[in-house]
């Protein structure tokens, strides 16, 4: 059972003189009681706490972001038409090109382990004493979360904890291309050759995955994992 609601804004600048804009911002909240098995085990896993109450998995989505802003960019970089011919042949045929993506962090929940209670002996979650949600000046990777907010219950009991109730990390991603493409014949549509690089998260932002949502994990609160760094990718093709 889901539910999703959404504020979607787009704007574009058509391809002109050489320069082309697109973006787009989302605002949206998805609801459901199981993300259709995307689940991980950080967001609630694939099993709801009390089989015999799937209703009471729900939650935000595992995949829900709240905003989420895209923007992506591509210039053809002009030069003078006039210019002497040893400068025109390196000036000429220059392309820039990127996406930047920014969003919100995914949801998660804090977990505990459960055989006592539940057969599949995972997904189910403590008691909350408290938010867990710490400001963002006193969130670090050694604590994304107060981990003090959350208690293991008496045993053979449901804790009182909600799926997917504390948010992870956000991510911000630039990635960047620059092509140059040369003509090999008197007809530039015959046959061409294109030189490109590609560098995905340009900037080597660092995008943290999400922390240890297990009690009883010795890291818990922890985040022990991040997306990649920077990578460099070149690449020449063909055209004819």
């Amino acid at each position: 059972d889901s539910i999703y609601h959404g504020l979607e804004l787009r704007f574009e600048r058509r391809f002109t003189h050489g320069f082309h804009l697109l973006g787009s911002w989302t605002w949206s909240k998805s609801l459901d009681d199981q993300s259709n098995g995307t689940d991980n085990v950080a967001s609630g896993g694939q099993y709801p706490q009390d089989p015999l109450h799937p209703a009471l998995d729900r939650g935000l989505s595992s995949f829900d972001r709240a905003p989420v802003l895209v923007e992506n960019a591509v210039w053809e970089i002009p030069f003078r038409r006039n210019a002497r011919r040893p400068l025109r042949a390196l000036a000429a045929g220059w392309q820039l090109s990127g996406i930047l993506t920014a969003q919100t962090g995914p949801p998660f929940s804090v977990l505990m382990a459960c055989a006592d209670v539940n057969a599949e002996g995972n997904n189910c979650r403590p008691n909350r004493l408290s938010s867990g949600a710490l400001p963002g000046a006193r969130q670090s990777i050694a604590k994304w979360f107060d981990t003090a907010a959350f208690a293991i219950p008496s045993p053979r009991a449901w804790g009182n904890a909600g799926r997917d109730i504390l948010r992870g990390p956000g991510g911000i991603n630039l990635d960047l291309g620059i092509a140059r493409s040369i003509s090999l014949a008197p007809d530039a549509a015959k046959r061409r050759l294109q030189l490109r690089g590609e560098f995905f998260n340009a900037l080597n932002h660092a995008n943290f995955g999400l922390p240890q949502g297990s009690i009883d994990s010795p890291a818990f609160g922890a985040i022990t994992s991040s997306a990649p760094a920077r990578q460099i990718q070149l690449g020449a093709r063909f055209e004819f």
